[in-house]
């Protein structure tokens, strides 16, 4: 499992810091956590992060409910 730290570069491509981008987001910041789960490279976790995870999203949702 790769570690983010909080003032690395967002995965999800922003340029911005994790800690001003996706962290503050629920719903931004668990998707990358499920692709920080699955990846070994940060090449893998960019490709994970750029394809769109309609059905995880959906059942993060429905879990919320």
């Amino acid at each position: 499992m790769l570690k983010i730290k909080r003032n690395d570069k967002c995965p999800c491509g922003s340029g911005k810091k994790y800690k001003k981008c996706c962290l503050a987001d629920p719903d931004k910041n668990s998707e990358i956590i499920r692709a920080r789960s699955i990846a070994h490279t940060y090449e893998e976790l960019y490709q994970i992060i750029a394809k769109p995870m309609d059905v995880y999203r959906l059942k993060v949702e429905l879990i919320r409910m």
